[in-house]
């Protein structure tokens, strides 16, 4: 079969090969588990959850381990470490290299290269072919890339130099995109670790006197107690016509916001994914702007702050702030309480909240002046994650359009590399 790239002139020095020809493609197996002597043994073995759950290249631990007489008697085998462990069943071409022996389950088909290719490489080669490598994948049951078709999938390697090469570069961006990633992760720590401080002990330094509530703990003495529907207007969407693409209704200019648009947005709502028009804002209704938005359904506790002013179904509920209550604060204290909210919530088809459960639940809330100090503390925060991730999209960007160049040696390199 042809590669995908085949439109593309092969690089000068570089060779067009299978798969099979540069690297031994190795199945899975597992024991079975109803013998413990295969099990917790000294060998680690690998599922397609281990792989989906990392945030990098490399693969040293497993959840699962398995004994040397478990390897014997199935079909797994143990892989040297610098192979490319990659999933081919259901969830296809997810890839990591492991760092030490490892052996997998059925889920895979690994490759071990050979005549001088390149782990990193080739690991690199298969990110790119990920929606190739799917398309090729067939099944009854469930979607499997059987070893034979990955074996005959064609490649363009270069010369080792040149593969060196490149590996050191795209290396360089995992690193920096990896870096990144762990910022954000301590900045959304940091944020949760604020939150139930600022939101239990109030600005550091500023009280010195506490009392218990209960179901809400020990909270500074000059907070009042407070139910929902007491500091906020809390009102349901109003259904609107299904199909949502019914011309009738929609296609206007007016926002219409679903529940998706809510969980996929930060603390404000900038983005809508449909429209109304006159007469489907005449069977809905028309939320302000600042209106808190809050899931019901589905993605209970789901919350965002509507920029502008918008409509949305009977899953999503307007809370709009009442005289005193800070929309910022009141959206972080909602944020606090949602596995508390969610714990309320019945179960039915879909986990849902009622009007009649939210308009009562009670919360801590301490003067104006102190909800909007907390607030731009929080944002601050909020700010730094938004802008590491801003920086994150950029290096994802930037790593998409290396690959495809320099996998395809149509960005050409030069020099030996560092990357051994």
């Amino acid at each position: 079969m042809r590669s995908d790239y085949s439109k593309f002139p092969v690089p000068e020095g570089w060779e067009d090969t299978a798969i099979g020809e540069v690297s031994e493609v190795v199945g899975g197996g597992t024991p079975s588990k109803e013998n413990l002597a295969y099990w917790n043994g000294g060998i680690a073995w690998a599922t397609p959850t281990d792989i989906t759950a990392l945030n990098g290249r490399y693969i040293s631990r497993t959840a699962s381990k398995i004994s040397e007489l478990g390897l014997k008697n199935s079909g797994a085998s143990l892989l040297p470490a610098q192979s490319v462990l990659m999933t081919s069943r259901a969830t296809i071409g997810s890839c990591a290299i492991n760092t030490v022996p490892m052996a997998t389950n059925q889920g895979f088909a690994s490759l071990v290269p050979r005549n001088g290719l390149s782990t990193e490489f080739l690991y690199y080669l298969l990110t790119i072919r990920v929606d190739e490598l799917q398309k090729l994948a067939a099944g009854s049951t469930f979607v499997e890339l059987g070893r034979r078709q990955l074996r005959e999938l064609r490649l363009l390697c270069p010369p080792k130099p040149q593969q060196r090469k490149i590996v050191e570069i795209l290396n360089s961006t995992d690193d920096a995109i990896e870096a990144t990633q762990a910022v954000i992760k301590q900045t959304r720590q940091l944020k949760t670790a604020l939150l139930q401080d600022l939101l239990t002990n109030g600005l550091p330094g500023k009280h010195k006197k506490f009392k218990e509530v209960k179901n809400l703990g020990r909270i500074p003495a000059d907070w009042d107690i407070a139910r929902l529907g007491e500091i906020a207007t809390v009102e349901r969407g109003k259904f609107t016509h299904r199909p949502r693409n019914d011309p009738r209704f929609y296609g206007g200019e007016i926002p219409f916001v679903q529940t998706g648009d809510v969980v996929a947005s930060g603390d404000y709502l900038r983005e809508h994914s449909q429209t109304l028009n006159k007469r489907g804002l005449s069977v809905s209704r028309l939320f302000p702007k600042g209106t808190i938005l809050f899931a019901i359904a589905a993605s209970v506790g789901a919350t965002t702050i509507a920029s502008y002013d918008v409509a949305f179904p009977d899953s999503l509920v307007g809370i709009t702030p009442k005289s005193g209550i800070h929309s910022l604060f009141l959206l972080r204290v909602l944020q606090r309480a949602r596995d508390r909210i969610i714990s309320t919530a019945t179960e039915s088809a879909q986990a849902n909240i009622s009007l009649e459960l939210l308009r009562p639940i009670r919360f801590a809330i301490p003067p104006t002046q102190e909800q909007e100090a907390i607030a731009e503390i929080v944002r601050s925060v909020e700010e730094r994650k938004e802008h590491t991730q801003t920086q994150l999209n950029q290096l994802s960007h930037l790593k998409r359009a290396l690959s495809q160049g320099l996998l395809t040696g149509r960005i050409p390199v030069t020099g030996q590399g560092n990357t051994t």
